[in-house]
């Protein structure tokens, strides 16, 4: 399974780079409600893109169901918010 989801974080990295890199450039800014506003625009915009580029079938050829290109996703929003959280968390809340 590990192999699945690194085979599928090494897609998203590659394909969506620039789309990864600008929000997470927003994740970064210390307001909770701004952070929030862009998680819900990095959620929304990340497994529809595949939809509507129809990369889906391409990706249900390999061997990803539909529920685990869900979880796989979901786990690599989950990933990249929490190293945007951590990332923020150390540059603005540090103590001097």
């Amino acid at each position: 399974m590990l192999e699945k989801v690194e085979a599928y974080f090494m897609k998203e990295f590659s394909e969506k780079a620039g789309r990864l890199a600008i929000f997470s450039l927003f994740l970064l800014i210390p307001d909770y409600r701004v952070r929030l506003f862009f998680i819900f625009l990095l959620i929304t915009s990340f497994l529809p893109s595949d939809t509507q580029n129809k990369k889906m079938s391409n990706l249900l050829a390999l061997p990803f169901s539909y529920s685990s290109l869900f979880w796989y996703s979901y786990i690599f929003l989950i990933a990249v918010v929490s190293v945007t959280e951590f990332i923020s968390a150390g540059l603005f809340w540090s103590k001097h």
